[in-house]
């Protein structure tokens, strides 16, 4: 049961919420409706992991006895050194240059709890790396989702009556649950607190976020330390404590979303055990 996407020939909506298309490269993609707590963002991402999974199924049913489609959860292709992505959208009301600075060094530092894990694709050797996918990441900020990608992504399509939309294309898919609630929960508060001018990220800012990405990425110990825009150290780890201490201050206040109290409790709870 599905309904047919009026914007575009090759989509449909499916039952559930969920829009189900070919995208430029003339791959399968498939996006969860809205989401207003990061619970629903999990179960809809699973539930579009078992749709395809369905999807193939039916597919190797036509075909001929012994025809088998392999589904891979994952943003890289070792084999070719190419990169797909695992896209999140927020909605944010201040400009997108006012938000960026606040909302980069979270971005950089989160991939300590939603890195995918493998190893790194453009490396000749078998170097294990916390996230594939940011060896794809060539600069800080960028236009262009499909090659020559940034950390933050310009693309601001409204999409919703009287806000913007942040459209961050540097994660990935991820086989933990507990780190995909993390990856939406951490992330939409830490919109919450820049929207509501706490500026959260000025006092962590990096002097090379790019290189920081890449250090952080290597690190298995989480310990690295990062060199900071005003010369002193920090870890990753000591950066996203920093954003929760804000949150765990505020996460009562009336622009926080209710759930911010079960986020800010995992949040620790994973660092405290990253540590």
């Amino acid at each position: 049961v599905h309904l047919p996407d009026m914007c575009s020939s090759s989509g449909i909506y499916l039952r559930n919420g969920s829009r189900f298309y070919v995208d430029c490269g003339s791959h399968p993609e498939i996006g969860t409706p809205e989401c207003a707590n990061p619970w629903d963002a999990v179960r809809y991402i699973l539930a579009g992991h078992s749709i395809l999974a369905g999807l193939a199924s039916t597919v190797e049913s036509t075909f001929p006895l012994g025809t088998e489609i392999l589904c891979f959860r994952c943003n890289v292709d070792y084999s070719a050194g190419t990169t797909w992505g695992a896209h999140e959208s927020y909605l944010h009301h201040i400009p997108q240059d006012e938000l960026q600075p606040q909302v980069i060094p979270h971005l950089v530092s989160r991939l300590i709890y939603t890195g995918a894990g493998g190893f790194n694709p453009l490396s000749q050797g078998l170097e294990f790396t916390l996230s594939p996918r940011m060896a794809h990441i060539r600069r800080i900020v960028s236009n262009n989702s499909t090659g020559d990608r940034g950390i933050w992504h310009t693309r601001s399509e409204p999409l919703s009556s009287g806000y913007r939309r942040l459209h961050v294309l540097c994660g990935e898919s991820l086989c933990s649950e507990t780190a995909t609630f993390l990856k939406v929960g951490v992330t939409a508060l830490v919109v919450a607190m820049a929207d509501a001018g706490f500026a959260p990220g000025s006092a962590v800012q990096l002097a090379d976020p790019l290189e920081a990405l890449r250090s952080i990425a290597a690190d298995v110990t989480c310990q690295r330390p990062l060199t900071m825009a005003d010369g002193s150290s920090m870890t990753a780890i000591d950066i996203q404590r920093h954003y929760l201490a804000i949150a765990e201050g505020h996460a009562g206040d009336s622009f926080m979303p209710t759930w911010a109290p079960e986020v800010c409790c995992c949040w620790r709870a994973v660092l405290d055990q990253l540590e």
